[in-house]
């Protein structure tokens, strides 16, 4: 494919259209096809058994709760991240990984994704070591580009307090 004389890769020049997934934990229904508030799906597991594609977008419910890790798949492109955010008015959804995981948001070898307007937290029994809101990592992927969290509020995250074993609100590591 060829733009103003200059040759484009086909991943960017796909014509394959994006599509935006609703979640909505109070009425949502995880057989449903996700892609209108009245047909949403209801559950994280749903979200993170999804592969997304460059230009999707995931959208939580306004004042909607979910317990869980979300733990997306799929990355965006150069021209078309992956968005993650909210639809609707009201309170910012909130992820609660209550403790039950290491860390509520996993971003996780994906790149070109924005996250957005989400609180997030991860309180447990006690505190545990690497317990975080927000992980993005790369294992063993080479270079991870585009990685954009705005608007979040991130609190009540109680990992170690341990430098060599911390936890946090929000980490980066690559391995």
């Amino acid at each position: 494919n060829t733009t103003a004389g200059v040759t484009l890769p086909a991943a960017i020049t796909s014509s394959t259209k994006a599509a935006t997934y609703y979640v909505n934990s109070e009425t949502g229904n995880d057989g449903q096809s996700g892609t209108s508030p009245a047909k949403a799906w209801q559950t994280l597991n749903r979200v993170n058994a999804q592969i997304f594609s460059p230009g999707d977008k995931i959208l939580f419910r306004a004042g909607t709760r979910y317990s869980g890790q979300l733990k997306p798949q799929g990355s965006g492109s150069l021209l078309a991240s992956i968005v993650i955010g909210k639809y609707g008015r009201g309170p910012l959804p909130r992820i609660d990984g209550e403790g039950h995981v290491l860390d509520t948001v996993l971003l996780r070898n994906v790149e070109f994704c924005d996250v957005n307007d989400l609180e997030i937290t991860n309180l447990g029994e006690k505190r545990e070591p690497w317990r975080t809101g927000v992980r993005v990592v790369t294992d063993a992927f080479g270079v991870m580009r585009h990685i954009h969290l705005h608007n979040l509020f991130v609190h009540d995250v109680n990992g170690s307090l341990s430098k060599s074993d911390e936890g946090c609100g929000i980490y980066f590591e690559s391995r």
